[in-house]
């Protein structure tokens, strides 16, 4: 649901009702807390509710994001051994990624599919291409100008920034080179399957920590764009 004022922000909101709705139907349902089947309810049913097409309305405001993450964090708090223990820490116990790293990394895989051919490109501008790394670079999008050749009015500048295109060019900007490569080794051409094993391995070694009272993280936001700085090591 595309709003009037140019937001998905009524979408959000009934995407976090129904994944809270779906989260008690199961609670309720299934008198089991344990980590294995209750893992599995989340990523067949919950996670692909709050999901679907999710590189297309993506949130980039606080608001939306901690509206979203409460379904995860809510449900996930309800498995057996987890109800003490910090969102952060939950994540990585269950070894699961926060909402907000999931659709970051759903936008840069349809980034790279637009890139190799697979999917339509909404506008994406190739900057560079280097050659001998088989690397290639986006370029970021000019600010939208009015009718009469001016800058937009604040409002219109912050949907471009929000938008696939310019959100999925910073994001695959943000990724370290050998990711960005059209090339796997020895001359191989990248998967699409090779390309995720390799992004997932990546993004276990940024932090995952989502907007949470009590714990302040050392980013300024969660985004892979900003926690990269603070890669942890193999």
């Amino acid at each position: 649901m595309f709003s009037s004022d140019g937001t998905f922000n009524v979408h959000i909101a009934s995407l976090a009702a129904k994944g809270k709705k779906l989260s008690g139907w199961i609670l309720r349902t299934f008198t089991t807390r344990a980590r294995s089947p209750l893992i599995t309810l989340l990523k067949s049913l919950i996670i692909p509710t709050v999901e679907y097409c999710c590189p297309l309305w993506a949130p980039r405001d606080q608001t939306n994001i901690k509206l979203l993450e409460k379904v995860q964090k809510y449900f996930t708090k309800r498995i057996e051994g987890m109800y003490e223990v910090h969102y952060w820490d939950r994540l990585k116990q269950l070894r699961i990624f926060s909402l907000e790293r999931r659709r970051e990394r759903y936008i840069i895989i349809y980034v790279w599919k637009v890139l190799h051919g697979l999917f339509p490109d909404p506008g994406f501008t190739i900057e560079s291409y280097n050659e001998t790394k088989k690397e290639i670079m986006l370029k970021i999008q000019d600010a939208p100008l009015d009718r009469a050749g001016q800058p937009s009015v604040r409002e219109l500048k912050k949907l471009k920034a929000n938008s696939i295109v310019n959100y999925g060019t910073l994001l695959y900007r943000s990724l370290p080179g050998y990711l960005r490569t059209t090339e796997e080794h020895e001359g191989k051409t990248q998967t699409a399957d090779s390309f995720k094993i390799r992004l997932d391995k990546y993004l276990h070694q940024i932090p995952d920590e989502p907007t949470c009272p009590k714990r302040q993280r050392r980013a300024e936001s969660n985004s892979i764009i900003a926690q990269k700085q603070y890669q942890l090591s193999d």
